[in-house]
């Protein structure tokens, strides 16, 4: 072979060597650099994702540590000064006339109150849950001054209950502490029956009052004689409108029952007037505004027919709790000059059974200087509308009995702020189960699901 050849072939040999070596070598110093920066990304974002965890983590906190101060303090204050203490005490006498009354009247008075639950002996004496989601919109047919039927609107069917009526005279001589002071000024309250249960409401024979002695019991015996009165008018208008039990409503009341139209959801005017909403505000802003006032405004309305509802009690005309087959299975809050209106359903806010162990939480739980509460949050879940709140119990004890108080406040509102907050979905889940999932926008899937 001519040495020009292998020369060719030498210097040939070493250029593709090269050429390969060179791209090989390309090849790893890429890969070597792109991972170095791969990896200084993924702990860039680390820190970057720990700060904000840490963020949000302190906030989550910080609310969380600021709902537990108030009911904390609502428990302590109630434990150490008020006199609805007494009320709630592990006593015989209560035990056998329930805490419904007392129960009603704390959420009266502390209205950011989203549950509670009371108990002796490990028997339960009341649970309140006045959840704005209870109120829904019906229409009033008054009969005269003290009756009406209220029509809503039941799986997609129109239906009617009788109603017994309460003006705004009637409420005059009331405590305004068993009433909220507005319903004295404003709409008319019905009282919702089964015509079965007016027609086997007994009347007859009942003695004195023994729901609160320490009451102004002239005003309760007034209150009574009213209902007694208006029960017995309702007897007569059975008597004579509908004579046998075969029909379920009068002929009048079927044409007016046919032609009423019923809204799906209850809306804030039918008794507040148009409010003066904020200005100069984005349209997220002010969306988030009107859902806002709408519940709080269904809430407090909320608030006050169950503070009615419980008061009817104390009549001794409807057995020891709002759930007795003889007790109004509802109440209505109608305008007076009629018309539309909001209902609650008892068994939409009231409960006979508890919704957690308060015993067992107590047990389990540490307790710090004071003695008669716990120094930790109570997880407490709605098992009809799977809602979690926080709060705490209080210890109460009386020769030998002991007594759980229970309240607290519902995290929903608190999660749809956090996903309009971080801009992120915030799941809610207790016992590896989902109760709601909110998106970025604040707004809520409904479908729960386990985890």
């Amino acid at each position: 072979m001519k040495l020009r050849t292998r020369l060719f072939l030498w210097f040939g040999g070493l250029f593709i060597l090269f050429v390969v070596v060179s791209y090989f070598l390309e090849i790893y110093l890429v890969h070597r650099n792109i991972t170095k920066s791969s990896n200084a990304l993924h702990v860039q974002i680390e820190k970057d994702n720990e700060s904000f965890r840490k963020h949000f983590e302190n906030f989550l906190g910080s609310v969380i540590a600021d709902i537990q101060a108030r009911v904390d303090v609502l428990l302590f204050r109630l434990n150490q000064y008020s006199v609805l203490k007494e009320d709630f005490m592990p006593t015989e006498e209560n035990l056998k006339r329930m805490t419904w009354v007392p129960s009603s009247q704390l959420i009266l008075r502390d209205k950011w109150v989203h549950f509670i639950q009371s108990t002796i002996e490990g028997h339960l004496t009341a649970l309140i849950n006045p959840t704005p989601d209870a109120l829904f919109p019906v229409q009033s047919y008054k009969i005269d001054r003290d009756l009406a039927w209220i029509a809503y609107q039941e799986k997609g069917e129109k239906k009617a209950s009788l109603a017994i009526r309460f003006s705004r005279s009637d409420f005059a001589q009331f405590p305004t502490s068993y009433v909220d002071v507005e319903i004295q000024e404003e709409p008319d309250v019905y009282f919702l029956f089964d015509p079965q249960t007016i027609r086997r409401l007994s009347t007859d024979g009942v003695g004195s009052l023994s729901s609160k002695p320490r009451l102004n019991s002239e005003v309760f015996l007034h209150f009574r004689k009213l209902m007694i009165a208006k029960i017995d008018r309702a007897k007569v208008y059975l008597r004579n409108e509908m004579p046998t039990t075969n029909s379920k409503y009068p002929y009048e009341v079927k044409k007016w029952l046919n032609r009423v139209e019923l809204k799906p959801v209850f809306k804030r005017s039918v008794f507040a007037g148009e409010i003066s909403e904020p200005m100069d505000i984005t349209p997220t802003i002010m969306k988030e505004f009107r859902t806002s006032f709408q519940r709080d405004f269904n809430r407090d309305h909320v608030v006050t027919m169950i503070s009615l509802l419980t008061s009817s009690l104390m009549t001794d005309l409807f057995g020891k709790d709002p759930l007795d087959p003889q007790a109004p299975k509802g109440i209505a809050i109608v305008p007076m000059e009629g018309g539309e209106g909001g209902t609650i359903w008892s068994r939409e806010v009231f409960s006979k059974q508890p919704f957690y162990d308060d015993g067992k939480y107590v047990k389990s739980s540490a307790f710090g200087k004071n003695k008669d509460m716990p120094a930790s949050i109570a997880l407490i879940i709605d098992p009809k509308d799977e809602h979690l709140f926080l709060g705490n119990t209080l210890v109460m004890r009386s020769g030998g009995n002991t007594g759980y108080l229970s309240v607290g406040m519902d995290m929903n509102d608190l999660i749809q702020r956090l996903a309009l907050a971080t801009n992120q979905v915030v799941v809610l889940a207790s016992n590896n189960k989902v109760l709601g999932i909110y998106d970025e926008n604040g707004k809520k899937n409904n479908n729960s699901c386990p985890v």
